[in-house]
């Protein structure tokens, strides 16, 4: 789906394979699916797409401000647009994927929305 046009579009008939909705809103689910499934099974394969999803957001969403969401992803026009969970998730997914062993991980720590980790305390 993201090798279709550089960039995830928001919806895809796959039957067809064909863009049904082309924006990109910068979300975070194909690098979340991508942290997961390397975390599971270790397979290089995700490692070389999550720098195939980070090239592709520097190269078509980057501005001089930050990021912006595309209104269509065939084009790459972008939108004035940045949601706060494109740093909250999107990147913070990116980020795990490639962050050392020691960094605490969505198995051992629940990950929140707004990026923060919350752990439970052991008392002895």
């Amino acid at each position: 789906m993201w090798n279709l046009a550089g960039v995830e579009p928001e919806q895809l008939d796959y039957a067809k394979m064909q863009i049904t909705s082309p924006n990109y809103e910068l979300r975070p689910e194909i690098m979340e699916s991508d942290y997961y499934l390397y975390h599971a099974t270790h397979d290089a394969k995700y490692l070389a797409m999550g720098q195939t999803f980070f090239n592709a957001l520097v190269k078509y969403c980057r501005t001089d401000e930050g990021y912006a969401a595309l209104s269509d992803v065939r084009s790459k026009q972008k939108r004035d647009s940045m949601e706060s969970f494109f740093f909250a998730e999107t990147l913070k997914y990116l980020y795990l994927l490639y962050a050392p062993e020691s960094t605490p991980s969505c198995s051992t720590r629940k990950l929140t929305r707004c990026s923060g980790a919350w752990g439970r305390s052991r008392r002895g």
